[in-house]
C-alpha cells in the first residue's frame, strides 16, 4: 500500500521555492512535502545550480544549506538577493556565529537539521504571505 502525504501545514498556494540541499534524499522529501501543499518547488544540489536557477528565474522562498558542495548558501544569498523574496536557512550548523552569519547575508529564519518538514512549509508560507 503506498503511503500519501497528508497536509497539516497551510497552504503554500502559487507560492515558487527554491530548494538547495545537497542531501538528495531530505531534499526529496522536502520538495515532495512543499508540492503536496501546493507550492511550485526547483531544486538544486550546489552553489552553481542554484545560481543558475536564480539567473533564470525569480522566487518567493530560497531554503538553502550553508554548506554545499562547491559554494555557500550565505554567499548564493548575498549575490543574488534580489532575485527572492525571502529565504531560509536548514543546516546542521547551529552556532551562533552562524545564526550571526545568515543573519547578515539577509536569510530570514536559521532552521537546525533535523527539523520537522512541517516547519519549513509553516515558515515558508509566513515569509512568503
Amino acid at each position: 500500500m503506498r503511503s500519501t502525504i497528508v497536509p497539516t501545514s497551510p497552504r503554500l498556494g502559487p507560492v515558487s521555492i527554491l530548494v538547495v540541499e545537497p542531501d538528495l534524499p531530505l531534499q526529496q522529501r522536502l520538495a515532495e512535502y512543499l508540492e503536496a501543499r501546493g507550492a511550485r518547488v526547483v531544486r538544486a544540489t550546489t552553489f552553481a545550480l542554484a545560481r543558475t536557477a536564480l539567473l533564470v528565474a525569480c522566487f518567493d522562498v530560497l531554503v538553502s544549506e550553508i554548506d554545499l558542495p562547491d559554494g555557500n548558501g550565505h554567499a548564493l544569498l548575498v549575490e543574488r538577493r534580489g532575485r527572492v523574496r525571502a529565504a531560509v536557512v536548514l543546516t546542521h550548523r547551529r552556532d551562533g556565529d552562524a545564526v550571526d552569519a545568515s543573519r547578515a547575508a539577509g536569510f530570514h529564519a536559521h532552521l537546525i537539521k533535523p527539523c520537522e518538514l512541517d516547519i519549513v512549509a509553516r515558515v515558508a508560507a509566513t515569509l512568503s504571505s
